[in-house]
């Protein structure tokens, strides 16, 4: 499926191996863990025969999450859009700032042209239509600590006053289009004029002596909040936009004059910063919730989405496969509800876990980047390793968690069909063992 006009930096595929019965390995992601769990404890390939091929009931529905990590991760995002099957996502990020050399800087006769907050773009989510875009001073320190964890609800507070020049923050975003700058073509960014009075300020912290280190430049400028103020697009329409906090042309700009010479000073958001995302999710009355609400409505459609939700496979069956069974081959098929030309597309990757015990929400990881196959419009996973695991008693069967492998930076959603579809293709799992 190609995605390359939509994302351009992450969309590198990996299959990686899942390395069996290893719990002690942890990806953490939230509250809720994913751990590597799992180890190969029959050679199938020595088996000359099967005895038995089982095609198994499923049961599948949607769990919320509860709290997602965002700090410093890969992409920041930015805009609003209404899902008809999820509902409203809305999503704003904030971040310090840098100098790029800090020490003594003089903006002495300085006149300000202009001061632009430019975003390089690695992708988006939606629809690329016009979008209103605020962006306010942060009032407290961000906390850099590496155990501090910011969550995709948290806030901070903000000056009142929006920075964007007024009847300038409309503005309709070319994530695929190259950025024309001083007569240099840059990398497709959103640029977002801020007024020259914020611009004065940033310059009289400079003859303050807040730009000697890094340290004063972040107490004097603590950075800014950047969110959108269409927080309820109609049914359907808005996007999301994915930008690279690190990239050179993520930065802030004051662009003056000094006797007629025109001057620049850049402002960055990458190296040691501190940045988050912060998410809102209005998913009442929508299909998603309605199934995380009552899973028994799984049955026609189940779903995942980045930062709050979980797809269910459970597979009550397994427990009849005879214990001395050897899985030579388990494949289980999820088929999605996906219209080739929609804007909202699946994930690329998927991630699938289990739980270990029923007492907690850990979920640990089975097997990561799990590929899409467009050809069969749905994900096709080998879970023999999990089955003999659970044939053997070495685990217990307490059903199959399914993710975007992005998790925690982009608002992908997947729409799987249930056991009742009325789609065409529905989820199966067939499994083939040789009793010993």
């Amino acid at each position: 499926m190609n995605r390359i006009y939509k994302v351009f930096q992450w969309r590198k595929v990996q299959v990686l191996s899942a390395t069996f019965f290893c719990i002690a390995l942890a990806l953490v992601a939230c509250k809720k863990k994913d751990t590597m769990v799992g180890k190969n404890a029959y050679d199938p390939n020595g088996l000359l025969s099967s005895l038995g091929v089982d095609t198994f009931q499923l049961k599948t529905y949607t769990i919320a999450e509860d709290s997602v990590n965002t700090k410093n991760q890969l992409h920041a995002l930015l805009g609003a859009y209404n899902d008809p099957k999820f509902g409203i996502v809305n999503a704003g990020f904030y971040s310090q700032f840098s100098l790029d050399n800090p020490g003594p800087t003089n903006f002495a006769n300085a006149v300000i042209d202009s001061v632009v907050l430019s975003l390089q773009y690695t992708g988006y989510y939606g629809s690329a239509t016009a979008q209103t875009f605020e962006v306010f001073e942060i009032a407290e320190d961000l906390n850099a600590e590496k155990e501090h964890i910011y969550y995709s609800f948290d806030e901070v507070d903000v000056n009142t006053s929006d920075l964007v020049v007024p009847g300038q923050g409309t503005i309709t975003p070319k994530p695929t289009t190259r950025a024309v700058v001083g007569g240099d073509t840059l990398a497709a960014q959103l640029r977002i004029p801020l007024t020259a009075a914020f611009g004065q300020q940033l310059m009289a912290g400079a003859a303050n002596g807040n730009y000697a280190t890094q340290e004063l430049f972040r107490t004097f400028f603590k950075g800014l909040h950047v969110r959108v103020s269409n927080p309820s697009p109609a049914n359907g329409a808005g996007g999301i936009f994915y930008f690279n906090l690190g990239g050179i042309n993520s930065k802030l700009t004051i662009y003056y004059k000094v006797d007629g010479a025109s001057k620049s000073f850049a402002y960055f958001m990458n190296g040691t910063n501190v940045d988050f995302n912060h998410l809102d999710f209005n998913r009442a009355g929508k299909p998603i919730d309605n199934v995380i609400n009552n899973p028994a409505l799984g049955k026609s459609e189940f779903y995942a989405q980045a930062f709050t939700s979980r797809a269910v496979v459970e597979v009550a069956g397994l427990s009849n496969i005879p214990a001395n069974s050897i899985i030579q081959r388990a494949q289980l098929e999820l088929p999605i509800t996906h219209y080739t030309n929609s804007l909202l597309y699946p994930s690329v990757q998927i991630n699938m876990g289990t739980r270990i015990t029923a007492t907690n929400d850990t979920i640990y990881s089975l097997k990561n980047n799990i590929v899409y196959d467009d050809s069969k419009k749905a994900y096709v996973i080998d879970v023999r390793d999990y089955v003999q695991q659970v044939v053997s008693k070495q685990v217990v069967n307490r059903g199959l968690f399914f993710r975007p492998t992005f998790f925690n930076s982009t608002v992908e959603r997947i729409i799987f069909n249930g056991t009742e579809t009325v789609n065409k293709k529905k989820p199966k799992l067939v499994v083939t063992y040789t009793t010993y």
